[in-house]
């Protein structure tokens, strides 16, 4: 079954506040881990990243922000 995109961003909305902020943390680091093994930066001089909304449990994305800084990467 499809669901439509508004249905499916209810259900992620009320998963992500059931979360703790230790499991947002550790699933955090992980997805920039996976980042990490996944994508091959050394050709990038540029990206856009969105600031993570603390209250709304969004993934943190300060280690990408952090390693882009230390690679000379600007960030947008």
């Amino acid at each position: 079954m499809k669901l439509p995109k508004s249905e499916l961003r209810k259900i992620y909305t009320e998963k992500r506040k059931s979360m703790s902020s230790a499991e947002v943390e550790d699933l955090s680091k992980s997805i920039f881990e996976q980042f990490l093994r996944v994508f091959d930066m050394s050709k990038i001089k540029n990206v856009h990243i969105f600031l993570p909304i603390k209250q709304k449990n969004e993934v943190s994305t300060w280690d990408f922000i952090k390693y882009f800084w230390d690679k000379g990467i600007s960030v947008f």
